[in-house]
């Protein structure tokens, strides 16, 4: 008996639409996926994305924090045309 052939549907996850692109109406293409796979696809990628997320924040935080430890705060006195660096 021959093996069943794999049945791909037309997904349309973040991933796929910036793979896939969109067409000439806008609408995203996506990729496709054998239909079996689509619920471990869309976890992975979901998982891809928040890990990336929260790579992306954990790097500001370290940059914002190199950037606060490297400038010096300004001060505004009574005048306030006149900010000395403290």
């Amino acid at each position: 008996m021959p093996a069943a052939r794999p049945v791909f549907k037309q997904c349309t996850c973040e991933e796929c639409i910036e793979k896939g692109g969109r067409d000439e109406n806008g609408e995203p293409k996506g990729l496709p996926v054998a239909e079996r796979l689509i619920a471990a696809h869309i976890q992975r990628v979901r998982a891809d994305r928040s890990g990336r997320n929260n790579a992306g924040a954990d790097l500001v935080a370290s940059r914002l924090s190199a950037l606060g430890d490297t400038l010096s705060v300004s001060t505004v006195t009574d005048n306030l045309g006149h900010l000395t660096l403290s």
